[in-house]
């Protein structure tokens, strides 16, 4: 065989030599637990080796929270919820906010087209597709008038009905009663009509207000004998009504 002339073959030799130590020139040491970045040695092209310092640890920081804007009841929402909530009233018709001061139920609701909806923003879909439901002065003036009309009928319906399990305010306790565990009962039960949750199992602040308000309600109609609801103990469940339509708990979400 013919050999190979060593001029041609240095030049291979060199170049399979530079590409191996360029695979090999660096290596790196350090810790392999808990993901912790170690010191890198490197080797230079003289031989000589070099230590870095480790770099520092950088957690990013978490985006700021935006809270969500709270909303209040559509007008389509309060119009569906009232008689839902109310009831119906001694007659069988369903309890709502009307135009006149009775439970009529010929009279025209006030959150209709022609009423009220327009001016809480109810959508038309002609000039208006959407409602911004923002609480403002007149969402909260309108409501107030809303809760003393509701609240009066649905008092004036219970006060009307020989069956008491079809009462609708007073569904835990009597016409008669001012007993703190009778009145502590009704209360749970409207604040889970009114507010849709449970209260807390034993003293809860909100059903300790509620209870006041009921008894200072119903010693005031009985020292000044002018209650609307007929009766001081009805006067007294007609305030905690209209307390608890007008609260933000059942209006915003």
């Amino acid at each position: 065989m013919r050999s190979v002339n060593s001029r041609h073959a240095t030049p291979l030799g060199s170049l399979a030599l530079a590409l191996l130590l360029a695979g090999c020139g660096t290596t790196t040491t350090g810790a392999e637990d808990e993901g912790v970045a170690s010191d890198t040695t490197t080797t230079g092209d003289d031989g000589a080796t070099e230590e870095t310092e480790e770099g520092p640890s950088i957690t990013p920081s978490p985006p700021p929270t935006k809270s969500r804007v709270g909303k209040r009841m559509t007008v389509a929402q309060l119009r569906a919820s009232m008689p839902v909530i109310a009831g119906p009233d001694d007659e069988g018709f369903p309890i709502t906010w009307r135009a006149n001061s009775g439970t009529n139920p010929t009279g025209t609701e006030m959150f209709a087209s022609n009423k009220l909806g327009p001016a809480l923003g109810d959508p038309d879909y002609i000039e208006r597709v959407e409602e911004a439901a923002i609480p403002n002065a007149l969402y909260v003036k309108l409501m107030d008038d809303m809760a003393r009309q509701v609240c009066t009928n649905m008092a004036e319906a219970d006060r009307k009905r020989v069956d008491t399990d079809a009462r609708v305010l007073l569904r835990d306790t009597t016409l008669e009663s001012i007993e703190p565990a009778d009145v502590e009962a009704n209360l749970r039960y409207l604040h889970l009509r009114f507010f849709g949750e449970r209260p807390r199992a034993g003293e809860d602040p909100t059903i300790e207000a509620l209870e006041n308000l009921f008894f200072t309600a119903h010693d005031e109609a009985v020292t000044n004998d002018d209650q609307v609801a007929k009766t001081p103990v009805l006067e007294g469940w007609r305030v905690v009504c209209i307390a608890m339509m007008k609260s933000p708990e059942f209006h915003i979400y």
